[in-house]
């Protein structure tokens, strides 16, 4: 499985828990939490959104990638 070559970087692995705790409590908070089939696909969308908007990081989610 292709990933984004950005996840092997220093500055995207010193900010990835915090962006990942970051989605989870946001879709928690607009109800989107429902750790079923297709999951992924609105955390990532959440996370790649997190990254751009507060850290300037254009990441690829696995979907693209693959």
């Amino acid at each position: 499985m292709k990933q984004d070559p950005i996840e092997n970087t220093p500055r995207f692995n010193a900010i990835l828990a915090s962006v990942d705790e970051e989605a989870e409590a946001e879709l928690k908070a607009s109800g989107g939490y429902h750790r079923e089939m297709g999951y992924c696909h609105t955390f990532w969308s959440t996370k790649q959104r997190i990254l751009k908007e507060k850290y300037a990081i254009d990441w690829k989610t696995p979907a693209e990638m693959n």
